[in-house]
């Protein structure tokens, strides 16, 4: 993905670091399979971003 012009981010410190220009695109790959439920997401203190 890297060679079509996405920088990748992996995690939710790396999402809110990230300064994209206008026209950059970005692909989040923040888990293996699915993203965390909410619940368990805190619980579990995952470094995975939230929709909130």
């Amino acid at each position: 993905m890297q060679q079509a012009g996405y920088r990748m981010v992996y995690d939710q410190t790396q999402l809110s670091q990230m300064k994209l220009g206008k026209n950059e695109k970005l692909l989040g790959l923040f888990n293996t399979s699915h993203l965390s439920y909410d619940l368990n997401r805190i619980k579990k203190n995952l470094p995975e971003p939230s929709l909130k």
